[in-house]
């Protein structure tokens, strides 16, 4: 005899509503598992807040919690890129501001090279490229807007084509800057047939990082300023709390 497992479902808040009280499953067919709706009564919750809550499964013989966060924030005016599940995904061509100089150097659009949108491409290739701070600021950035909720430090991955110097005066470099913490040149340069090499021929990305010391929870700049001539920026992936690196995109 086919034997069936009643189920209470159970919601830790008022706000907090179940499309279901309880459920029944059975070993097999279309009852071996049901879906169960998680809905929020934002009347009910406070405002410019972030909150949790919990969703009890309970059985004969177990239990199963479910935690459920929410956030009840003012986004009004704010238009960058949301942490989600750990993590903040920007493309290149995402960006807030696009900031060229009187000097002739700029970001140029490159379109359908990118994985999941256009690259920007830092020109003219005639440019000269100087790594000290006071040059470095005056040249062309792209910036970017992102909020995360979670106070932790920061890992910014940048991706870029895997490309090689135009020639013996140039490296393939940019510098990072988030809010206004110092900034930190990055250099993909490989020479050779590296494993480094390797590994960005066959995912067609030099990734490269930088660290962040912890970040309030809020709105923050990221600037990507110009140094090399040729480089060609792809997207940005923002790991919080030490999320992995993924294997293909994520949403933004």
């Amino acid at each position: 005899k086919e034997e069936r497992a009643s189920v209470k479902v159970m919601a830790s808040d008022r706000w907090l509503g179940v499309s279901q009280s309880s459920i029944k499953l059975s070993p097999d067919g279309l009852k071996s598992e049901q879906r169960i709706w998680v809905e929020i009564d934002w009347s009910k919750v406070p405002k410019y807040d972030q909150f949790k809550g919990y969703i009890t499964l309970k059985g004969k013989s177990a239990s199963y919690v479910v935690q459920v966060n929410a956030i009840n924030e003012n986004f009004s005016g704010f238009e960058g890129a949301m942490e989600a599940d750990g993590y903040i995904a920007i493309r290149a061509d995402e960006y807030n501001r696009q900031v060229n100089r009187k000097n002739g150097k700029y970001w140029q659009k490159t379109q359908a090279m990118g994985r999941s949108g256009d690259m920007l491409e830092a020109m003219p290739f005639t440019a000269k490229a100087d790594t000290s701070e006071s040059a470095i600021v005056e040249n062309p950035y792209l910036e970017y807007e992102f909020y995360n909720f979670t106070a932790l430090p920061a890992e910014i991955y940048i991706y870029t084509l895997p490309t090689f110097p135009l020639h013996d005066d140039y490296e393939m470099r940019y510098a990072v800057q988030v809010d206004d913490l110092p900034l930190k040149v990055v250099n993909f340069k490989t020479v050779g047939r590296t494993n480094e090499w390797k590994n960005n021929v066959l995912r067609n990305a030099a990734i490269k990082s930088v660290s962040t010391s912890e970040l309030k929870p809020g709105s923050h700049r990221l600037r990507i300023y110009m140094v090399d001539p040729g480089v060609i920026l792809d997207k940005m992936f923002i790991s919080l709390g030490k999320r992995t690196l993924p294997y293909g995109d994520l949403e933004e």
